[in-house]
């Protein structure tokens, strides 16, 4: 049996100022964060090209007074736009996390995949997108190994990468280490297999557990067909499955909540850890 290690998106809590993100992350026994600059440091940090080694220093030092780690440095990018020049900027960006990966206290860079039209397109599905997906993903390894960094990509419905099998795949045609993924259940659900969720979660353990880096933790409801998120334990996702195999198979793995929001966490904690003594 294992302790549960769990953490929060750092743009899901309340404050604006970092150190009191870290604060209050420290009261509610949080161990770790998905850190998103140009989310978190929005109003300084535009683009890339502001981002320093200085910069990253700081958030670190900042990081390890509070004892709070990074589980993902998150840059979430668009890698199947079908504009070169468009996905080439793209990469860019990815490229700047990973450089600056360790200055951050990181070694986990995090993305989804994206999508090859404005906004979500049954097109993402076809095989040309997963392979310009593919090509994408190789360039950013070859990149992430340069510099001794874990690229972690989160498979998510309405997304090239959006089934067990196509993720399977994808870890058959990419074969380095310095690939893992971000595992989310939710982001595998939909109208047609929601009821079944337990399965879905229970299979994508199965199936990709060994190369899970992380974890995301939600909950949802479904709302005219379609997955609505809500904070953790206002609906109806069966997280056992998770913490489950956090308990027994995988020490201290990380947790991270995603869209519950700092004004909710205390009733959500109550909830993960009563789930968590059922397992």
């Amino acid at each position: 049996m294992y302790e549960l290690n769990l953490g929060i998106r750092a743009h899901d809590m309340n404050e604006n100022e970092f150190e009191k993100v870290l604060h209050n992350m420290n009261k509610f026994g949080l161990k770790h964060t998905q850190l998103a600059p140009f989310k978190q440091f929005s109003n300084e940090i535009k683009s890339i090209n502001q981002l320093s080694p200085g910069f990253a220093n700081k958030i670190r030092h900042q990081l390890e007074d509070a004892k709070i780690d990074i589980g993902v440095l998150g840059c979430y990018i668009n890698m199947v736009h079908l504009e070169d020049e468009i996905r080439n900027e793209e990469l860019k960006k990815f490229f700047g996390c990973l450089r600056l990966a360790r200055n951050f206290g990181a070694t986990l860079v995090g993305t989804e995949t994206g999508s090859v039209g404005n906004g979500y397109t049954i097109e993402n599905y076809t095989e040309s997108s997963f392979e310009r997906m593919i090509e994408s993903i190789l360039i950013m390894i070859k990149e992430a190994e340069k510099w001794g960094i874990t690229i972690g990509i989160e498979p998510g419905i309405n997304h090239p990468l959006h089934t067990i099998e196509k993720t399977e795949k994808l870890l058959e045609r990419v074969t380095s280490n310095n690939l893992q993924l971000i595992l989310d259940p939710v982001n595998l659900l939909h109208a047609d297999n929601y009821q079944n969720q337990v399965y879905v979660t229970e299979q994508a353990i199965q199936r990709l557990g060994d190369r899970v880096a992380v974890f995301h933790l939600k909950d949802y409801v479904m709302e005219n067909g379609k997955v609505k998120f809500v904070p953790l334990g206002q609906g109806i996702m069966d997280i056992k499955p998770i913490l489950r195999y956090a308990k027994y198979e995988r020490p201290n793995i990380q947790i991270s909540l995603e869209e519950t929001k700092e004004f909710h966490l205390e009733e959500s904690l109550k909830y993960i850890f009563n789930e968590y003594e059922k397992v």
